[in-house]
């Protein structure tokens, strides 16, 4: 007992010079150090006395810190009571040829993060991890947040296997490692996060296994989608969306935001310090009232958006705003949350398969819609003229401050959203479907609304359908481009998760 006790106590000893989780950034090297660190104080360097790598320490220790909550008590409770933190920070840079990395403790990331290469950790992370005992995949579908995917996985899940991995962006990747030399689980996003004890030794040879994993072509976790564009590509895009914008050739985008809460419920926006509120949908006008501002610049004219109250609840820059998708050098990106994505061929080729699994109302279900002086009638003329018996008007009632449909068929347990537009522009039809769709199924107080509101059954199957007219144009993919099919998949499935039918239907001109 003697003996197995001075092994147990020798083990415990010897894992006390060791780390359980380390994190490591990749950076250029053209980190700037003095920039970035300039809190830091370097301790110790030194040239290739680690099996050839170079290293720099850089440690920043602040004492007596108050905490953050401290203004919360701070006429309750006397400054001598409140307790002080210190916060000690280290930041290891070690490069070896052409290869440079960042080991950061303590809060040593916030100094380093900002200048690391995107995706490095993901990149490591498919090449490392066993496919079969992922923990947690974070994902961000090009609709926003809609599925925001930060999931708990179970069993023998196979991302190549689920549909929505296709249409979606990785943002991290978690799990158990396939060869444990390496570590015990990673989690890979912009940093590499490894657990595992490890001392210097030990993060020196990880060092040079994770170059060569860099080098492989070897994938593991086989997640197929959107990828984000480099920096210097991103900024080359952002360049050639301002030119549009500035020489008024854009087409086919929208003003996005990330929170469709917020977003559904903007009504209008003021352009600068135009005092004329705009629609949230007439990116047109919008856009004329930005050149006037500053014909030079209007990419970087002020947009406010107000709800129906007439409440500020955003203000961002017009270029912070723009969605959708562009042409550049003979390539498709998509922009989404101030972030540029590519397509590919195979990527594209998904996307019209899964459009044709849609459903579409084919039989003439709407009367065309109508002109007055060679120019259509508004939306509130074509509705009107579109009701009667089981399809009523619905869309000047709100339930908790959201549009619910614009027409209501109780016959057909159809819940209709429509819209005049094409491509990109759809999407705010879309997102209307959503939200108002989530709000039927979400608590039984809206239940309640929508039932007493429209005297619908509460307990039918509904269908969502988006009805839209797009004018003179007739070809399928003019009028849903490549952004807008994934847009309209995205609600599509989500709203099929929910328990809806969807069908879209195209009105006559």
């Amino acid at each position: 007992m003697r003996k197995i006790g001075v092994k147990f106590m020798a083990k415990k000893e010897k894992d006390k010079n060791k780390i359980s989780k380390i994190t490591i950034y990749k950076i250029g090297r053209d980190f700037p150090i003095k920039k970035a660190l300039s809190e830091y104080k370097e301790l110790n360097n030194g040239k290739g006395v680690l099996s050839e790598w170079n290293y720099r320490i850089f440690v920043r220790s602040r004492f007596n810190i108050s905490p953050a909550w401290q203004p919360l008590v701070a006429n309750i409770i006397s400054e001598n009571e409140i307790p002080k933190n210190s916060y000690a920070s280290l930041v290891i840079i070690f490069n070896k040829d052409d290869n440079y990395f960042a080991l950061t403790a303590g809060y040593g990331y916030a100094n380093v993060r900002e200048y690391a290469i995107d995706d490095f950790g993901i990149d490591i992370a498919r090449k490392s991890l066993d496919p079969n005992k992922l923990d947690h995949l974070y994902q961000k579908i090009p609709t926003g947040y809609v599925y925001g995917l930060n999931r708990r996985l179970r069993g023998k899940y196979m991302p190549i296997n689920d549909p929505i991995n296709h249409r979606s962006v990785l943002k991290a990747l978690r799990g158990k490692v396939i060869n444990q030399e390496i570590g015990a689980t990673m989690e890979g996003g912009k940093s590499l996060a490894i657990s595992g004890k490890k001392d210097l030794s030990a993060v020196i040879l990880l060092l040079d296994k994770i170059i060569a994993i860099e080098k492989s072509d070897r994938i593991t976790v086989n997640i197929k989608g959107l990828d984000e564009v480099s920096r210097d590509l991103n900024g080359k895009l952002d360049h050639e969306l301002i030119e549009k914008i500035n020489n008024s050739k854009l087409d086919n985008v929208l003003f996005g935001y990330d929170d469709d809460l917020v977003f559904n419920n903007c009504e209008s926006l003021k352009i600068g310090r135009d005092e004329t509120l705009y629609s949230i949908d007439d990116i047109e006008k919008a856009m004329e009232a930005a050149i006037q501002q500053k014909s030079e610049e209007p990419a970087l004219v002020s947009v406010t958006g107000l709800d129906d109250q007439e409440q500020e609840i955003f203000e961002r820059k017009l270029i912070d705003l723009i969605e959708g998708e562009l042409d550049y050098q003979d390539n498709k990106y998509f922009r989404i949350n101030k972030k540029w994505y590519k397509t590919n061929q195979e990527y594209k080729k998904q996307i019209e398969d899964d459009f044709k699994g849609i459903s579409q109302i084919t039989t003439d279900y709407f009367q065309p819609w109508s002109k007055k002086n060679e120019k259509y009638v508004d939306e509130n003329i074509f509705l009107k003229a579109n009701i009667g018996g089981e399809k009523i008007l619905a869309h000047e009632k709100r339930i908790s401050h959201i549009e619910f449909a614009d027409i209501i068929d109780k016959q057909k347990n159809y819940l209709i959203h429509v819209k005049k537009g094409k491509g990109a522009y759809l999407r705010n039809l879309f997102a209307q479907g959503y939200v108002s769709a989530s709000l039927f199924k979400g608590e039984d107080d809206s239940k309640n609304k929508v039932k007493n509101t429209f005297s619908i059954d509460i307990n039918e199957k509904f269908t969502v359908v988006f009805a839209i007219f797009p004018e003179e144009e007739k070809k399928i993919d003019s009028i849903f481009t490549l952004f807008a099919k994934v847009d309209l998949l995205e609600r599509h499935d989500s709203l099929k998760e929910m328990g809806y039918d969807v069908k879209y239907y195209l009105i006559n001109g």
